[in-house]
């Protein structure tokens, strides 16, 4: 899958610094990993970004990590990508807007974890990328632990 990454936590610098040295144990290797995956911003060659897109056809969201949100709709998959990461996007999260389209730049993601409690998390989008159904399995991989 051919891509551009976008944006890197501080922890890929640590674990990429580490690396030139001596070899850590596998854990402080997960953690490492782990850290840089929350932050990771993939993005595939082939994404074309959007301008907005109609909430109503939205038929599923998933948030990939702290930074990155996959939509499906009837026609197709879209990749958010956010200005910077949001705490409270999590597996569980619960995700909302106002309004009949979405437009990343204007319009906040109201994000809730029924399992942390409290109220949302305003989140802000800053691209929204049409995507292929081969992309997502790419972008999937990429965020994901084997």
């Amino acid at each position: 899958m051919n891509g551009r990454i976008i944006a890197l936590s501080a922890a890929l610098v640590v674990s990429l610094v580490g690396s030139l040295g001596t070899v850590g144990c596998a854990t402080t290797a997960k953690n490492s990993d782990a850290a840089r995956r929350r932050d990771l911003v993939f993005v595939p060659q082939s994404a074309q970004p959007v301008d907005q897109i109609r909430w109503s056809s939205v038929r599923g969201v998933r948030p990939l990590n702290r930074r990155m949100v996959l939509f499906t709709t009837r026609d197709r998959p879209y990749l958010l990508v956010l200005q910077r990461p949001c705490t409270g996007l999590t597996a569980n999260a619960v995700i909302v807007t106002s309004g009949t389209t979405f437009e990343p730049r204007r319009d906040p993601l109201e994000v809730f974890d029924p399992q942390l409690g409290g109220g949302a998390v305003l989140c802000r989008g800053d691209t929204l990328y049409a995507i292929s159904d081969e992309d997502v399995v790419g972008v999937i991989r990429m965020v994901e632990p084997e």
